[in-house]
């Protein structure tokens, strides 16, 4: 299947620039979308078997009781699926509210956010800032004139966590959308490390591809 028949339903959203080259900002395949969520699961259980060879560690005292156990644990978490994956606790956008004000330090804060961006969109950006902490409930407070305004958390799968909620998976996005257009993974890597507020092209992306792809 082509990637043009694979196309989910979406509109280009503008361009970026990375590395001094000008990007076109698409709607994702589904086998891009695949490739995301395979990358997800094995980020994912790297995670779980890092955790488990810490816990291993302390529980054995010699390397081969040690390497035994290891070996159980790695064989049965390979046969695993994004089915056994908990699901992430995320802010839900629907509990945010949008303003003038808070929509003009969005735009400020990250420039490569695309001004046509819906408020639902918006929102969908939002959330993950305020999970990372990079928006305090504080100051979102503010910039929406409510003291006492309380987000709601929610949980969604991993999988749909993953590509707008970790930099490891906002790569993997962006990475799916550029490849084609002339950038490496390395130096797409390399412009986020240089410029963190790429990442945010993530949220542009999932915005392109579905509108049901955000965290509902």
């Amino acid at each position: 299947m082509s990637d043009d028949t694979a196309r989910v339903l979406g509109a280009a959203a503008g361009t970026a620039t990375i590395n001094g080259k000008e990007i076109e900002i698409r709607p994702l395949s589904i086998t891009e979308l695949a490739a995301i969520e395979k990358a997800s699961l094995k980020s994912w259980k790297e995670q779980y078997l890092e955790t488990q060879w810490t816990a291993v560690k302390l529980m054995f005292d010699s390397d081969s009781d040690r390497q035994n156990e290891f070996r159980k644990i790695a064989t049965e978490v390979a046969k695993w699926t994004l089915e056994n994956v908990p699901h992430q606790k995320t802010t839900d956008w629907r509990s945010l509210q949008l303003t003038d004000k808070l929509k003009n330090w969005l735009f400020e804060s990250f420039d490569v956010l695309d001004r046509k961006m819906s408020d639902t969109e918006l929102l969908n950006t939002i959330a993950p800032l305020i999970d990372d902490g990079v928006l305090s409930l504080a100051r979102y407070r503010e910039l929406i004139n409510d003291p006492e305004a309380k987000p709601r958390s929610i949980e969604i799968p991993f999988a749909a966590y993953w590509p707008t909620g970790t930099l490891e998976g906002k790569l993997e996005m962006i990475f799916q959308c550029v490849k084609s257009q002339g950038v490496t993974r390395e130096e797409l890597a390399t412009a986020m490390r240089s410029d963190p507020s790429l990442g945010m092209l993530a949220s542009r992306i999932e915005s392109s591809t579905s509108p049901d792809m955000g965290n509902t």
